[in-house]
């Protein structure tokens, strides 16, 4: 009789039908699983998987949460990094994707350095060429 007056209350429908637990979703994949090497700190990631939320996490660090399946990462230093992602709906999390490998190796000093003398070279052999048709037509 109690258990007719306990399936009768507030608890009775969590009590009466068996609990159906979700699956996780399915783990997430990058759409190019290969090493990237930036030279400027900035990487772009995008991948497929099941609809819901994402998580992405640089090195144990999650740095992004929503519901897009890309991520803008700037600001990199030198170095070597993991990247992996998870997913999220009714069910809970996927496990973690198998880490995407990103290095950062940074234009040498020399090179920006070079680059930019011919940089200015160029402007001020511009500058020259403007200025002397100028007054040439004046």
């Amino acid at each position: 009789m109690a258990a007719c007056l306990l399936l009768g209350g507030p608890l009775g429908p969590l009590l009466a039908w068996p609990h159906v637990a979700t699956a996780a979703p399915s783990t997430p994949a990058f759409d190019d699983p290969e090493p990237v090497v930036s030279h400027d700190g900035i990487v772009q990631l995008s991948w497929s998987g099941p609809p819901g939320d994402y998580e992405v996490r640089l090195d144990e660090r999650v740095f992004y949460r929503g519901r897009l399946p890309s991520a803008h990462l700037s600001g990199l230093r030198e170095g070597d990094y993991t990247v992996s992602i998870r997913a999220r709906d009714d069910g809970g999390w996927s496990p973690w994707s198998p880490a995407k490998h990103i290095t950062v190796r940074h234009h040498s000093l020399p090179l920006v350095f070079s680059l930019m003398a011919l940089g200015l070279l160029t402007f001020g052999g511009t500058a020259v060429v403007v200025l002397r048709s100028s007054r040439r037509s004046a």
